[in-house]
């Protein structure tokens, strides 16, 4: 099941990504929950997202190429 996260955290990863990778991060909500678009989207920027969410338990599921959704750690 995916994770839904706040909205500050989200406000601040888009910001990171942004001034740090020049990469853009789009937020979809959607009845079953969110997912994630990343413009721009490359090794360093994808490591990134990986390790800000692991801080915060969440483990991030890439579905396709720049597309991704988070699982929460604590559940497992």
């Amino acid at each position: 099941m995916s994770a839904i996260i706040d909205i500050t955290k989200i406000i601040e990863l888009k910001k990171v990504l942004e001034e740090k990778f020049e990469s853009k991060l789009h937020i979809h909500d959607t009845c079953g929950g969110q997912y994630f678009e990343v413009k721009s989207l490359n090794p360093a920027s994808e490591a990134f997202i990986k390790q800000y969410f692991a801080e915060k338990n969440y483990q991030v599921i890439f579905d396709n190429d720049n597309e991704f959704h988070l699982e929460d750690m604590r559940r497992c």
